[in-house]
């Protein structure tokens, strides 16, 4: 597939920001003028989503100030455009990556109580979506000591937050 065609059906298919970051990606590691790529190539580079961030990180303030979007959002309306699963291992382990940094003792080491609440709440919500995710449920075997884990430590910081509001 020519780099130069695939780029102008982009632009004239989804928003602008998604044109961009594409191209940039593109731009990046071919010449978007003179190259092809595959589409087995094509697919595993628009789906892995922590190249795609890592590709993007110089572009961030674009897409987030200039747009009003995000690399989630051109990245979903790529997947979609180029007909890739978003709901893929690559996103999954992105996000499952992103919980299990989340310690009990980082958790605990939030001075602002408030704060602190409405982070392990928010963490257990993100965790009840990705286990509610296509890709865990046809891989559930797979990664469930991991979530099993990342669960465990949500109910030991706020089993730890009761009994510190109880003194």
């Amino acid at each position: 597939m020519n780099i130069d065609q695939l780029l102008k059906d982009i632009e004239k298919n989804c928003k602008e920001i998604t044109y961009l970051c594409a191209k940039h990606i593109l731009e990046k590691l071919y010449d978007i003028e003179n190259d092809t790529i595959e589409e087995k190539e094509l697919i595993e580079l628009f789906s892995n989503y922590t190249n795609f961030q890592r590709y993007l990180n110089d572009y961030a303030g674009m897409i987030y100030k200039r747009y009003f979007s995000s690399v989630e959002e051109v990245y979903n309306e790529l997947c979609n455009f180029l007909d890739i699963d978003d709901n893929n291992q690559y996103m999954f382990e992105f996000d499952l990556n992103k919980l299990e940094k989340q310690t009990p003792s980082k958790l605990m080491q939030i001075e602002n109580e408030d704060l602190k609440y409405l982070t392990i709440e928010k963490q257990e919500s993100k965790l009840e979506k990705l286990i509610d995710t296509k890709y865990y449920k046809e891989n559930t075997e797979q990664y469930k000591d991991r979530v099993d884990k990342i669960a465990s430590n949500f109910k030991l910081v706020k089993k730890a937050l009761q009994l510190s509001d109880d003194y």
